[in-house]
């Protein structure tokens, strides 16, 4: 999300949710587990842009075809469409896209087939982008970021 022409890959390595068995999807993301690979970027990333102290998650709830995964043997695979709504802070947007659906014994990967693209304003985090262009001294950082997501769901 850098300057124009310079693309970086950042992650969050805490996050819990769960599949329900009518395919409703949610999970909560710590923001606070914001890793950039650079403390001071996750520290302005944490209260400039997330503002972490008082929005800690960010939270994705969806639908998929529970018939479709319930159908799925182990070792077997299958491309579903999702929708799902993005909530960062107290805006919300939603997201369309297709993703790689896996099962093994009791667990069911689901990974993004190319990645979603969330667009900063729709989701009020302009001022913070702005700010962090401030405070970097960049000349720009671009309002879309795509995401791409793994996720791994334990039977209970």
């Amino acid at each position: 999300m850098k300057a124009t022409h310079i693309a970086e890959v950042h992650k969050f390595s805490t996050f819990s949710g769960g599949l329900a068995d009518s395919g409703a999807i949610d999970v909560e993301i710590n923001l606070a587990s914001l890793d950039t690979l650079i403390p001071i970027r996750n520290e302005r990333m944490l209260e400039f842009l997330f503002e972490a102290a008082t929005y800690p998650t960010a939270t994705i709830s969806g639908q998929v075809d529970p018939a479709a995964i319930k159908a799925l043997q182990s070792g077997e695979v299958a491309i579903l469409a999702i929708e799902a709504m993005v909530t960062i802070k107290d805006s919300q947007t939603p997201v369309t896209t297709e993703v790689l659906v896996s099962r093994h014994d009791n667990r069911v990967v689901v990974t993004s087939l190319q990645p979603v693209v969330l667009n900063t304003a729709s989701l009020g985090l302009s001022a913070g982008v702005e700010k962090l262009r401030e405070l970097a001294g960049l000349p720009s950082i671009s309002q879309s970021v795509p995401v791409s997501l793994v996720m791994t769901f334990d039977a209970d």
